[in-house]
């Protein structure tokens, strides 16, 4: 049974497709416009971050620095009141 009504129903639909496949490009582009400006705002953001973090870490590396040249100057004095104590020891011993 061919209803009249279906063939028409079947061309509206072949009209209505260019339609959509426009609105689905819009869509498209619209989404990428987007996508672009939301990227350009994270990288500014990123930057802004940066720019606050990078003076707290160099402060956070200059410490550490600090940190350690201050534990091998006592590491080397250890050595140092070792080898003292050391010849001290072997002083006493031997009289």
């Amino acid at each position: 049974m061919n209803h009249p009504s279906r063939g028409t129903l079947a061309h509206g639909n072949q009209a209505a497709t260019p339609t959509r496949q426009s609105i689905s490009n819009q869509s498209i582009e619209l989404i990428a416009f987007q996508t672009q400006r939301v990227a350009i705002v994270l990288e500014e953001l990123m930057f802004k971050m940066y720019d606050h973090q990078t003076p707290i870490i160099q402060a956070k590396l200059q410490e550490l620095t600090d940190t350690l040249q201050r534990i091998e100057q006592l590491e080397s004095e250890l050595r140092d009141f070792k080898q003292a104590l050391s010849v001290f020891h072997a002083d006493m011993t031997e009289k």
